[in-house]
């Protein structure tokens, strides 16, 4: 009689070191994203466009988004730690539902026209001087990732104790999201920005492109 396949482990009764090491995949993903949005924050509040654009010309990461990438990947690393206490749990809640607001105070601004310039509230002055209109908005494409991964980590904790798969199910709109651009960008297709681009979207001129950061 067979037996069920069982993980294999080091004498000592500890994970192989590839499991190990993808067991620590998420922890170094949020600290990366985190240490990115902190960065570029950092670069909008000392005036060093190198840090807050991918290459010079480029559109810049605005700060709304690197405010939303420092609270999501806080998030997934406190989501993740080995040892959680209450405390922590309802910080990292905090920090994803914080990514969330943003998010949908993002979309009430394409809706509403941008009236109450809640995406200026980061270093107004600075954005109010390019010539685009709307220039801290999100593009609705970034909003709608920064949804999706924030309830998604919003369901971490749950999925922790259920064993339930919740945080996968809608980080994987998300995931499919940010794919499209980025593929858009190597591939320097047209198609895979039309939906994404123009006066509506972007608050920029016709024909411009939202920044694969957001």
């Amino acid at each position: 009689m067979s037996t069920p396949t069982q993980v294999v482990t080091s004498p000592a009764g500890r994970h192989s070191p590839w499991i190990d090491f993808f067991e620590r995949v998420p922890f170094m993903a949020g600290a990366v994203v985190a240490i990115m949005g902190a960065l570029v924050l950092a670069g909008w509040a000392l005036n060093l466009p190198i840090v807050t654009q991918l290459s010079h010309g480029a559109v810049p990461m605005i700060p709304l988004t690197a405010l939303s990438f420092a609270l999501a990947g806080g998030s997934l690393t406190m989501a993740v730690r080995p040892n959680r206490t209450a405390t922590t749990e309802a910080i990292q809640q905090t920090l994803a539902a914080a990514v969330a607001t943003i998010a949908i105070l993002s979309f009430y601004e394409y809706l509403r026209g941008g009236a109450s310039e809640f995406d200026l509230l980061l270093f107004g002055d600075r954005l109010r001087d390019g010539s685009v209109s709307s220039p801290g908005r999100i593009a609705i494409n970034s909003a709608a990732c920064l949804l999706f991964f924030a309830i998604a980590l919003l369901f971490i904790p749950h999925d922790q104790r259920k064993h339930d798969l919740r945080a996968q199910i809608f980080a994987a709109p998300g995931l499919f999201i940010a794919l499209i651009a980025i593929l858009g960008y190597v591939a320097d297709c047209d198609i895979a920005f039309d939906t994404w681009r123009g006066d509506y979207f972007r608050g920029e001129g016709q024909g411009g492109r939202i920044a694969a950061h957001g």
